[in-house]
């Protein structure tokens, strides 16, 4: 009886790989076509890491550096975008009930892109336990406001950012 039924599984599942449209000897591949193909701008898919990235993103509220060094910017920059990101999480933050009432601390770790158009997008808790504390980090990020976007070479860029965020009873 086993493997009456195993067979019938088997069988569908050979004959799906066999009829698929037309590829190369009925393995489901798109069959090859010769063209040339585009090069590929792999800054337009792709978020630029943070620490490359030649103009940093920046915060409502926030002017760009006009320090005369570009070490002397990026660091200035880069202080004035994480102190707006911080002060909004803390006019934001309420301490989830449950998590309270359990007496749950942590640290969240969450990674977020800004985008070409400065909107926060594809945020994703990295690290954290309780979900209660993961889905109120998820809340505050994703609920950060539009910025001015980062840019490279005079083009808007995509950049990829990360933030603690400690969850502590006090």
């Amino acid at each position: 009886m086993k493997q009456l039924l195993l067979l019938v599984f088997i069988i569908p599942i050979l004959s799906f790989c066999q009829e698929s449209s037309g590829g190369q000897e009925g393995y489901g591949l798109p069959k090859k076509t010769q063209h040339e193909t585009a090069p590929v701008d792999y800054e337009k898919m792709v978020p630029i890491d943070f620490t490359v990235v030649e103009t940093l993103p920046l915060f409502p509220g926030c002017k760009a550096s006009k320090k005369p060094t570009l070490s002397q910017r990026r660091d200035e920059d880069k202080e004035c975008l994480n102190i707006g990101i911080m002060k909004h999480i803390k006019q934001n933050f309420e301490y989830p009930k449950m998590a309270k009432e359990m007496g749950i601390q942590e640290k969240i770790f969450v990674s977020f892109v800004i985008d070409k158009t400065g909107e926060i997008t594809n945020v994703q808790v990295l690290r954290g336990e309780d979900p209660y504390l993961k889905e109120h980090a998820f809340f505050l990020v994703k609920s950060i406001p539009k910025m001015t976007p980062a840019t490279q070479r005079g083009k808007n860029v995509a950049v990829k950012y990360t933030i603690p965020i400690r969850f502590k009873l006090q």
